[in-house]
């Protein structure tokens, strides 16, 4: 629930000098302002998020986590303050308590870019079911951008979902069935799909989609006859 608040002139005065000084990247003297709209109103969301946002300029990121959590309980539907709160406890280490955060900013934006910067920390980090899970958040709010469904892809590959990959790369294929980079790393998929156990009826339907690939790519690029003869990532039709 947000808490509305309406400071009073001394309040909004300090926080709009603090909004400029945060600008010109004074933190120091941004800070300053900012901690005295709380002094004089603690119920003002603004300016806990916007020294928490300062904080975690200046690299503090545990003093900026609890500025967040001040922000989140006065306002729990403020995205960014959700946003800024799940990664500064995942920065701390505590991505159990900051998870549910971002799920929530992602769930309550519709701006991709939130789950995509998610995604990515988490796949820095080298948790690649965590980063799977909000590529897909990304991917279901917009299907149709290439660079997103080839991370989802290769994320959900580090994660051990072959499968899945597969299929997202060869819808990349069927749409730029000339482009190397997806063609290689759809090669590297189907290897590591032919040393994988998977169930005859999954195997069985992968291979359906690979013959209709091939069909569909006689059509949309000759080159592909060629391709298809010699490229690795079709030897399981050829055995």
């Amino acid at each position: 629930m947000s808490i509305p608040t309406n400071p009073p002139s001394s309040v909004k005065k300090n926080y709009s000098a603090g909004l400029k000084a945060f600008q010109k990247n004074h933190l120091i003297e941004a800070e300053t302002f900012f901690a005295q709209c709380i002094s004089e109103d603690e119920m003002f969301h603004d300016a806990w998020f916007q020294l928490g946002l300062v904080w975690t300029k200046m690299g503090r990121t545990q003093d900026a986590s609890e500025a967040f959590q001040m922000a989140v309980a006065l306002n729990e539907t403020h995205v960014d303050s959700l946003y800024n709160l799940g990664l500064a406890l995942v920065k701390l280490g505590l991505e159990n308590d900051g998870l549910p955060y971002l799920s929530r900013a992602c769930e309550l934006s519709d701006n991709t870019e939130i789950a995509n910067s998610i995604g990515n920390v988490f796949y820095k980090n080298g948790d690649y079911k965590s980063s799977s899970f909000f590529f897909l958040k990304a991917y279901q709010k917009d299907k149709n951008n290439p660079q997103l469904v080839k991370t989802l892809a290769i994320s959900l590959f580090q994660d051990g979902d072959t499968a899945r990959a597969v299929h997202l790369i060869r819808e990349l294929l069927l749409r730029f069935p000339s482009n190397q980079s997806y063609r290689a790393i759809f090669a590297e998929l189907m290897n590591k799909y032919a040393e994988e156990e998977f169930s005859a009826e999954t195997k069985k339907a992968i291979e359906i989609c690979l013959v209709e690939d091939n069909i569909r790519h006689r059509n949309l690029a000759p080159s592909w006859c060629a391709t298809f003869l010699t490229d690795p990532a079709y030897d399981i039709l050829r055995k």
